[in-house]
């Protein structure tokens, strides 16, 4: 599975290529977990705050698929965009390798957005990737679950 990769704290981000449609240099200031903008339709989902990691700054925005862009003018508009921290690279993943969540995280509620987590001991700052699904993610917000 190919991925981009995001530094949380003591853990990296894994977001599916699948999921993006394009990725931006975000530069905006952003302290609420979810911001919908009225003129352009965009709805903006900062992860850092999301994920407690309020000391992080986004760095980049990851324009999800299934949304509309208009091609005359260049103006992204009606767009769901996942506010992340740098992302520092791109990397492919065996899938064999990726382990589902464990069941005890059940009752933690920002684990329902993950689909898989994948542990690296012998790295000493962060060893843990957790794999984001996106549509979990949005579900899980429109349901107001996290």
């Amino acid at each position: 599975m190919r991925v981009f990769l995001s530094a949380y704290g003591n853990f990296y981000l894994a977001i599916p290529i699948t999921y993006i449609s394009s990725i931006m240099i975000y530069s905006g200031n952003n302290d609420k977990k979810i911001e919908h903008n009225n003129e352009n339709h965009n709805t903006y989902i900062s992860l850092p705050i999301l994920f407690d990691c309020h000391s992080e700054t986004p760095r980049h925005g990851i324009i999800l698929r299934n949304s509309e862009h208009d091609e005359n003018n260049g103006i992204i508009k009606n767009k769901t965009i996942l506010l992340t921290t740098e992302i520092e690279h791109e990397i492919n993943i065996p899938e064999e390798r990726i382990y589902s969540m464990p069941k005890i995280l059940d009752r933690i509620r920002i684990s329902r957005v993950f689909s898989g987590i994948l542990f690296e001991p012998e790295k000493q700052d962060k060893n843990m990737l957790l794999f984001l699904n996106p549509e979990l993610l949005i579900q899980n917000l429109q349901k107001e679950l996290i």
